[in-house]
């Protein structure tokens, strides 16, 4: 009789334990599925807040590969502070941050953590960063850009090097020409087929013509086009 109620009380006590197991399995399930949700909405909204300066940096820094390149989360997050010094400041863009952008344009299997910690550094399997060859050393030179006569009155000239080209120096001044014509980014774009309303907002940017994105003409009927929509999508 005695050797029954231990048996029974041990087996009253194993059920419990596995009830409090089960609880706290499900328990931490929860946490990491809201863990889950909270890094996936913070990254949709850095991606939908400054997608086009992702995008442009990316599309002029880096290039995929067909082998094993590995490339460090810590080396790219280093060119990009460099090149974007005054945006990361504007809108508050984090080491942290940056590597939540660099998940959202390569598969996961391209990500190589380099331990546990899913915030560590971690390298990035399948691209490389491009190699800018310039025809000259940095090279000073003036560029004069006519400015209608209704804007400025004047004509105003940019100190550029040859470094800071965004496209090249015919294109760029042929767009910074525009804009001074009060043409939006809209109108700039569909009068160049080949450029995009965003490309038109990063060169104004890289020339300091505005400090901010959304302070280029046309950039409130920018947000209402189908390929603004479309990289929030994303």
């Amino acid at each position: 009789m005695i050797l029954y109620i231990v048996i029974n009380q041990t087996t009253n006590q194993s059920k419990a334990i596995n009830t409090s197991m089960n609880a706290t399995r499900n328990l931490i399930q929860v946490m990491d599925d809201e863990l889950r949700g909270i890094l996936e909405a913070e990254t949709s909204e850095i991606v939908a807040s400054n997608f086009s300066l992702f995008d442009d940096w990316w599309e002029h820094n880096i290039q995929t590969t067909n082998d094993e390149t590995l490339v460090s989360s810590t080396d790219l997050w280093t060119k990009f502070k460099q090149e974007n010094k005054l945006e990361i400041n504007e809108m508050n863009i984090s080491g942290d941050k940056f590597k939540q952008y660099l998940r959202t344009k390569v598969p996961s299997t391209a990500i190589l953590l380099r331990n546990k910690n899913s915030n560590s550094a971690f390298d990035v399997k399948g691209i490389k960063l491009k190699e800018i060859n310039y025809k000259s050393n940095n090279v000073e030179e003036k560029i004069e850009v006519e400015l209608n006569e209704e804007v400025l009155k004047k004509k105003k000239v940019i100190k550029k090097k040859i470094s800071d080209l965004y496209f090249s120096q015919e294109v760029d001044d042929k767009i910074l020409n525009e804009y001074y014509s009060n043409k939006d980014i809209i109108e700039i774009s569909e009068m160049n087929n080949n450029i995009k309303p965003w490309q038109v907002v990063s060169l104004l940017m890289r020339y300091k013509i505005i400090k901010k994105r959304d302070e280029a003409l046309g950039y409130d009927k920018y947000k209402d086009t189908e390929e603004y929509k479309s990289k929030l999508e994303k």
